[in-house]
């Protein structure tokens, strides 16, 4: 079969949401597709054709969902901890509708402790770039004995062999060298489904990965659990940004869980995008313990346009409590050199931990409000299965086996407070933080400050359009 052509279709599905993604009750627009199916495509596509099918953008469509899986091959579906009652639910469906076709399921939302989800005939563990191919070479196979063969020596699989029973195959490799993959395969998205926040010009948006997983260790994060932190060389990560702007995008959108880890490498990344003659709005994410001056101002300088922070508290003793490795007055140094820099600030708050009073929470609210921050993200902690919080709230007997999360709540021994007062609390705070005049203010004079004029009409349109939603959902 070597260099053969497969005569087969993989079709890749990304479930919608569980809960999509909202703000005052208003449904969020995807900006880009998820990367982790585009890197298997890029891996599969020389021996299968890919179709990708991405119902977080659109939504559900289930006369969609028909037409694509109908004649496939196989089907591999992403699970990730946000859409997973969504995938069980569309296995279900697809069993229905093409019984004979393998589906493979994978992402950061599949665990083995779980097993093998009904329906389902294969489980990848972890990242499974290198091993994608081999994995629909055997589920395709039409000899079940070589079909067992094949997936027996795969490395990080559990699959269901031809007699039913459930078999691992050999034991999990994490990729050590990122630039040994290939880059997303964009080509397989409809750049229409996607929109800048929720602007009508479509299209504009791609996203990147430069480094993967994080090397720190909050309590709340599964990233340590799932893989290390490593990253991609500078080359590799300015070769595929430049191939992002030469297809004719305008946004990039770099989704590392910390982008800015290694200061050095970020001001490499910004000099070298400056130096290429690449110009496009780029939005990060960034830790407050990392933060310098002159690495926001080489940011602003290669266009970078918002940095976000995961400032999760404005209590110390909660920072502490979450193994968070920052201060607050960390915080309020990155928020403001950021700010200094010309760059729009984003923060994310999380609201319940099991040691805060209602004091806590005041001042958690009161510093975002302090901070020059243009966005702000207020939710209720969420237990989620592998991070250390799950881990020992399990243990306790506070969580059951097969709760892969769970929100902190009162009732259940997670929190000082009901989940419904936080979920409450978090709506109301997040609503106050955009109704202040000083807030609109700031953001007249920071539009004005902006050099990248496109990005500031599409923000702008993207603003209109958000608000248009949210008073059509909440006034009509």
């Amino acid at each position: 079969m070597e260099g053969e052509k497969v005569q087969g279709k993989v079709v890749l599905i990304f479930p919608d949401s569980d809960e999509p993604l909202q703000a005052f009750g208003t449904r969020l627009r995807s900006f880009a597709p998820p990367l982790g199916p585009l890197y298997l495509a890029a891996h599969l596509i020389d021996r299968f054709d890919v179709e990708f099918l991405d119902l977080s953008a659109k939504g559900f469509d289930r006369g969609e969902v028909e037409r694509a899986v109908s004649g496939a091959s196989a089907i591999g579906i992403s699970i990730t901890s946000y859409n997973r009652r969504s995938a069980l639910q569309l296995i279900r469906l697809i069993r229905s509708i093409n019984p004979s076709a393998p589906i493979a399921v994978g992402g950061p939302g599949c665990y083995p402790e779980g097993g093998l989800p009904e329906g389902v005939d294969l489980m990848a563990l972890g990242e499974a770039e290198a091993t994608v191919l081999r994995i629909f070479e055997g589920l395709t196979h039409p000899d079940p004995w070589e079909r067992d063969e094949i997936l027996s020596k795969t490395p990080g699989v559990i699959f269901r062999d031809r007699y039913g029973r459930v078999r691992e195959g050999k034991p999990y490799v994490q990729v050590s060298d990122l630039d040994s993959l290939r880059f997303p395969l964009r080509e397989i998205v409809s750049k229409g489904d996607y929109t800048i926040f929720g602007a009508g010009k479509a299209g504009v948006g791609a996203s990147i990965i430069t480094s993967r997983g994080c090397p720190y260790r909050c309590r709340f994060c599964t990233r340590p659990k799932l893989a290390g932190y490593r990253e991609r060389s500078v080359e590799s990560v300015l070769e595929e940004i430049e191939r992002i702007y030469r297809s004719g995008y305008e946004v990039l959108y770099i989704v590392d869980d910390n982008f800015t880890a290694n200061r050095r490498r970020v001001e490499a990344i910004a000099e070298g995008i400056v130096r290429r003659g690449i110009r496009l709005a780029i939005l990060a994410q960034g830790r407050a313990n990392t933060a310098s001056k002159e690495m926001f101002e080489a940011m602003r300088e290669a266009g970078f346009v918002l940095i976000s922070f995961g400032l999760e508290s404005g209590v110390q003793e909660v920072l502490d409590f979450y193994r968070k490795g920052t201060t607050v007055e960390q915080g309020v140094r990155a928020v403001e050199w950021a700010d200094e820099a010309g760059l729009f600030t984003c923060a994310s708050f999380i609201l319940g931990a099991p040691i805060e009073t209602e004091e806590h929470l005041e001042r958690t609210i009161r510093y975002a409000y302090e901070l020059p921050l243009d966005v702000v993200f207020f939710s209720v902690l969420n237990y989620v299965r592998g991070s250390d919080l799950w881990e020992e709230a399990r243990e306790r007997g506070l969580i059951r086996d097969d709760e892969d999360e769970v929100l902190a709540d009162s009732s259940r021994g997670l929190s000082n407070f009901p989940a419904a007062y936080l979920r409450r609390l978090a709506s109301d705070a997040q609503l106050r933080f955009y109704l202040r005049p000083k807030l609109w203010i700031r953001y007249v004079r920071k539009l004005r400050r902006c050099g990248d004029k496109r990005f500031v009409g599409l923000l702008l349109r993207g603003f209109l359009r958000f608000w248009a939603d949210f008073l059509e959902d909440h006034l009509f």
